[in-house]
Order: structure tokens, then C-alpha cells, then sequence
């Protein structure tokens, strides 16, 4: 078989497991994951886990150093979320699974009329959320708070695609995106800035209480 053929079936057959695996976790509807899983998504839910570990940084670093990890954070957002959704994106054209114009799009479930936009290929959400959690990992070593922002990143990653707005596929090249962009910039701190992690970390579980407080809140909202 030549090459090409061969390389064009391999693909089919990937499109076509990624579709398989995405409409069985579309599949999984209840009224309380349904409910948990749409608030889940929501960036604006997270806003006091961010704020926990803005007040982290700053416990553990001068105001000058937190300064320049905020930057690279920025950066490192900026990147993976302007590649995800300007740039690959609209280059491949992969519409989500909700869209009207899918041919799969009557057998997706949707939840509270959500669709998203009409691409969807690589994940903005899995993107963000992996890439933060790998650069502060790199930045803190902490292991409690590298085990609650990774479940975090990663049932967000899976919300994206119960909702039916994502295919698994779209979720996994997002959190790979993200992971090898907060790398890169990390690297790049490091050398240039001379970015260095405190010798212990102090208050690490103060995010990881609000991120668990949050969660139960969701799952206490989605049980009413």
C-alpha cells in the first residue's frame, strides 16, 4: 500500500475513534453532571482559585520576582489561547461536535442550549488550564498543589467534551499545546530572567483549599 494511502487510512481510522470516544462521553448525561459539568466550564467559577494563587506568588516571592512570573503567566496564556483559537483553528477548520453544520451534531447532547463557537480544533479551555498547571509546577514543585490543578485542568479538559462542544481529540492537542508552551516560556525565564523557586513553599495549600471548596460547591449546586 503506498505511503500516502496508508498514511490517509491511519488518519480516517483516528477521526474516526476520536469521534466514537467523544460521543460516548457526550453519553454519559444526568441532570447533576449536566448541571455540574456547564458550571465546571465556566471560566468566571475559578475566579477565587486565581486569586489564591495570585496571593501565593506573592507570599513566596518579592513583589519585583512576582511581577516577572505574572508576565510569563501572561505570556504563556496569551500564546496558547491566541495559536488555539486564531491561528490552528481557523486553519484546520475542525467544526466542534454541537455545530449545526456537523454531520454528527443531531446524536450530541447538549446541555442549556450551549454550542460554542463553530470551530473547535485544538481546545482554548484544555489549552489554558494544562499550561498554567504546568508552569506553576515547574515554578513550585509542590506536590499537593501540582495534584489539584492537574485533576482541575483535566475534568475541565473532560467538561469541554460531556458538553459536546470539543471532540476528545480537540481536548488532548489543547492540553499539549499548552503544556509544551508554559515549558518553553519557563525555560525562557530562567535563563534570562534568572527566575529561580524558593527553597520551600509556603501556603501552597491555601489554593488547593479554595479549589476544593469550589468543587464541592459545584457538586452541592448540581445536587439541588
Amino acid at each position: 500500500m503506498p505511503l500516502l494511502a496508508l498514511l490517509t487510512s491511519f488518519l480516517q481510522w483516528a477521526i474516526d475513534l476520536d469521534t466514537q470516544l467523544t460521543l460516548a462521553i457526550n453519553d454519559m448525561h444526568t441532570d447533576c453532571l449536566n448541571t455540574f459539568m456547564y458550571w465546571f466550564s465556566d471560566k468566571c467559577v475559578w475566579l477565587p482559585v486565581y486569586a489564591s494563587l495570585v496571593a501565593l506568588v506573592f507570599l513566596n516571592f518579592s513583589w519585583r520576582t512576582a511581577l516577572v512570573i505574572f508576565a510569563g503567566i501572561a505570556v504563556v496564556i496569551l500564546i496558547t489561547d491566541q495559536v488555539s483559537a486564531n491561528v490552528l483553528r481557523h486553519t484546520i477548520e475542525r467544526m466542534r461536535p454541537s455545530n449545526l453544520d456537523n454531520p454528527i451534531s443531531h446524536t450530541v447532547k447538549i446541555v442549556n442550549d450551549y454550542r460554542g463557537g463553530r470551530f473547535g480544533f485544538p481546545s482554548a479551555h484544555a489549552a489554558n488550564t494544562l499550561a498554567l498547571t504546568v508552569f506553576l509546577h515547574r515554578l513550585l514543585r509542590n506536590a499537593w498543589l501540582t495534584v489539584a490543578m492537574t485533576c482541575w485542568a483535566v475534568l475541565t479538559a473532560y467538561s469541554r467534551v460531556y458538553l459536546g462542544v470539543h471532540y476528545l481529540g480537540d481536548v488532548t492537542a489543547g492540553m499539549l499545546l499548552g503544556a509544551l508552551v508554559a515549558l518553553a516560556v519557563y525555560a525562557l525565564l530562567v535563563r534570562f530572567a534568572k527566575l529561580h523557586r524558593p527553597q520551600q513553599v509556603r501556603y501552597a495549600l491555601l489554593p488547593v483549599a479554595v479549589l476544593d471548596v469550589t468543587m464541592l460547591g459545584l457538586f452541592a449546586v448540581a445536587l439541588i
